[in-house]
């Protein structure tokens, strides 16, 4: 069996034997857990492409933008609350100085990236999930923070090693490290 969900849960589902294989995101390695690379990706700053530039602000020094500026100041920033590197994200816009005082927590990123496409302010979420179905219509804020992620394939080293299992994990690796090829 294959879950996917959250990444500690997914993790302690398979180091529990309750599923076969999991897809996680930066896991924390365990003396009974194999993880294989699948692909890669990165957590960071959007906003719906068919808003109009905001002014220019003036800024000292290198950094982001004047526009990811204007857009971070008009806020909210819309985010999935209970992921790690979104908090890590906000902890590193707060010492810059760049978090607005409008803060949207929500249950997951397809909530972000719909509210985002609305207008309603700058998502924060991983690039694969604001290109997944979006015709482009998120564009990524330039020179703002952002934490990158590895994508794993998670099973026991002691897992049974029949057919059926070398076939499925054979085929996952695959499909998962093409993903890292794709643009």
């Amino acid at each position: 069996s294959l879950w996917n969900g959250p990444s500690a849960a997914v993790q302690q589902a398979v180091l529990d034997r309750h599923v076969h294989f999991g897809l996680v995101v930066n896991p924390v390695p365990q003396p009974d857990l194999v993880l294989m690379d699948l692909f890669h990706d990165e957590v960071t700053l959007f906003v719906a492409s068919d808003l109009e530039p905001g002014p220019p602000r003036p800024v000292e020094g290198a950094g982001p933008d004047d526009e990811a500026l204007h857009r971070l100041a008009a806020g909210p920033l819309i985010f999935a609350g209970r992921v790690p590197q979104c908090q890590r994200l906000i902890e590193e816009l707060a010492a810059l100085r760049l978090l607005p005082h409008r803060l949207l927590p929500c249950g997951d990123f397809e909530l972000v990236k719909s509210l985002s496409l609305a207008g309603l302010g700058v998502g924060m979420m991983p690039a694969r999930v604001a290109a997944y179905h979006t015709d482009r219509r998120l564009r990524r804020l330039r020179g703002v923070p952002r934490v990158p992620d590895t994508i794993r394939l998670v099973f026991r080293a002691d897992i049974h090693r029949t057919r059926a299992v070398t076939l499925l994990k054979d085929s996952l690796l695959a499909y998962g490290r093409g993903l890292d090829q794709a643009p």
